[in-house]
């Protein structure tokens, strides 16, 4: 492991102020003590500085404890009656569907940095192995969520959705198949990203739910909460 801090702004006249990114770089022996330390990847190299050197952030990160998750009844209602159905694959094929799929969540999330179709194509051609869960209703893709496994750490990266009947509740579909998937494979953890804002408070709705207060695993919901909320 190598760290690297940018500094990026500061103020010291009026007052103390320093702005800086870590970032670090990590040798595929210790991915798994990347993760367990609050790091995950980007999909960015220290080009041109070290062009095969993937970057690392570290940042208030989030995952299940497999062994403390159980479903809900609703989930289990939800996965027994839905009419989505869903296909675990290791590639994908037809990237420009799965980039206007993409677009159509950002558009319905309201996101505004959008991605440009050349940047997420070269995503997927040198992007980590793993599973794409497919989700399909009357055979047409309405959304692909990804987790991609880094040694003994598997990853939640993106979840893109459509959203053309929100009432299907895929979301909460495509959660509780990747966990269950993770249990398959005999893993610790499902690590789901980064958490910031409001719009990350449904992470915590799991149990088995811990974020990273950047010392240490946390399974204080309501500090969590609040930090997401100010």
């Amino acid at each position: 492991m190598k760290l690297y801090f940018d500094h990026v702004y500061g103020e010291q006249r009026d007052k103390d102020f320093i702005y800086s990114l870590v970032s670090a770089d990590f040798e595929p022996s210790e991915w798994n003590y990347a993760f367990e330390n609050g790091w995950a990847p980007t999909h960015e190299f220290y080009i041109p500085t070290f062009p095969n050197k993937l970057v690392w952030y570290q940042s208030r990160q989030t995952r299940i404890y497999i062994d403390k998750y159980s479903p809900s009844r609703k989930s289990k209602l939800l996965v027994r009656d839905t009419p989505v159905t869903w296909e675990i694959k290791t590639e994908v094929s037809d990237i420009f569907s799965i980039y206007e799929l993409y677009l159509q969540y950002c558009n319905y999330k309201g996101f505004t940095d959008i991605a440009q179709y050349n940047y997420v194509k070269q995503y997927f051609t040198r992007a980590q192995p793993g599973y794409y869960i497919h989700f399909y209703l009357e055979n047409q893709l309405i959304a692909i969520t990804k987790i991609s496994v880094w040694n003994d750490s598997p990853f939640a990266e993106f979840f893109w959705w459509n959203y053309s009947d929100p009432s299907l509740s895929v979301g909460k579909l495509s959660s509780y198949i990747e966990i269950q998937f993770v249990k398959k494979l005999q893993l610790s953890f499902l690590y789901l990203g980064l958490a910031y804002n409001s719009d990350s408070i449904y992470k915590s709705l799991k149990r088995g739910f811990q974020w990273w207060t950047g010392r240490y695993w946390s399974e204080d919901i309501d500090t969590f909460k609040k930090l997401c909320n100010s």
